[in-house]
């Protein structure tokens, strides 16, 4: 299993749980979770467009939720629910992010604007046109959820280390040979869950290109605004493309960016944090409403989302490469669909029953011309 983030662990996880395969998981950094695994707002959000990620959303929810309950305490899951706003073009995502739950059974329904800002009350000056209300979205904390996974997998055997960056990995006549600066490792099937690295590491496999593409994305930590509640749903503006929600006694904001970040230039600097992002960020609480006027902002950190061209991620196992599976491209999202994913992943890689539709529409054989 190479890397260390939600897509590799959940992956390994379900593997040491329904079968007895010997797995060791490869994670470059020096602490796993390092980058998009453990730099993100912690949001449960279901309430998507495109109708296969929403399914993965709310089975992804569905497993948070139980898992909370049945001892995983960490995740300390909150059902805070998720407040979507919009106005002029931006209605018509939110009109179909409401038929998309739809289909899938998820509770929504739209708030008036005196609705709205009896549940956040920072949006009486708001500009917005539309508000989309879905109480079964959730936060989490991503430290929490990262420190389960490591646990259950080292409770099952699994071998998890950090610090080893795949310097080769090769196909043999019965396997993969995989070498790292400490020390070489033999598997009969590998998995790529690199994250932003997905494509270097299937480009030293010589496996089937995909067209990944890293950005940077930042968030901002403040002191509270006036009116301020644990209790708040996280809120997401379309129309201004910003997003907030509780975090502890602090609120957590983000500008929305999506920054190109090309690996190859940047080399491993994913996580540093760009000094104009706090003033995108302030410009667009300003369009967005006055009650965040005179906010302050402690602390910032970033970190890369990764994704391809369609949006949607990529799981299975390579059309050229046998025994090499990918895990990857999941776009932000690697929170909500941590445990959907894994379980996906891991049936594909036992060879059990899966959906076909959900099979196909990730596979990375979409990219094969």
């Amino acid at each position: 299993m190479i890397g260390g983030g939600f897509a590799g662990l959940a992956t390994a996880y379900f593997l040491a749980r329904d079968s007895k395969l010997r797995i060791v998981v490869l994670e470059q950094e020096k602490k796993l979770g390092g980058h998009a695994s453990g730099r993100n707002a912690g949001m449960i959000r279901q309430a998507l467009t495109d109708p296969y990620l929403v399914r993965l959303a709310k089975e992804g929810k569905e497993a948070l939720k139980t898992a909370d309950r049945k001892g995983w305490s960490r995740i300390q899951f909150q059902a805070n629910g998720s407040l979507l706003l919009a106005g002029g073009d931006s209605e018509k995502e939110l009109k179909k992010t409401r038929d998309a739950l739809r289909k899938q059974g998820i509770l929504s329904h739209w708030l008036s604007r005196d609705e709205s800002v009896s549940r956040v009350s920072v949006l009486g000056e708001a500009k917005f046109s539309k508000a989309l209300f879905s109480p079964t979205d959730a936060m989490v904390d991503i430290k929490g959820l990262l420190q389960e996974f490591i646990h259950a997998l080292k409770t099952r055997g699994v071998r998890v280390l950090s610090g080893r960056k795949i310097q080769a990995l090769s196909r043999t006549h019965s396997g993969f040979l995989i070498r790292t600066a400490k020390q070489y490792f033999y598997a009969k099937k590998v998995v790529n869950a690199a994250g932003a690295w997905a494509g270097i590491v299937g480009e030293k496999a010589n496996a089937t290109v995909i067209p990944f593409k890293a950005y940077r994305r930042h968030l901002f930590y403040a002191d509270p605004v006036k009116g301020f509640k644990k209790a708040w749903p996280f809120v997401w503006d379309l129309s201004h493309e910003v997003y907030f929600r509780p975090q502890g006694k602090k609120l957590m904001l983000s500008p929305c960016d999506k920054i190109l970040f090309r690996l190859d230039v940047h080399k491993r600097r994913g996580t540093g944090t760009d000094p104009k992002m706090q003033q995108v960020l302030i410009k667009k609480l300003r369009q967005l409403s006055g009650s965040f006027e005179g906010l302050k902002i402690r602390s910032k950190v970033a970190g890369l989302r990764t994704m391809v061209p369609d949006g949607r991620f990529v799981i299975g196992e390579d059309p050229k490469l046998k025994g090499f599976y990918w895990v990857a491209g999941l776009g932000g999202h690697g929170v909500t669909t941590a445990f959907s994913v894994g379980r996906l992943a891991s049936n594909l890689i036992l060879g059990r029953k899966v959906d076909t539709k959900l099979a196909r529409v990730f596979s990375p054989r979409r990219f094969v011309k």
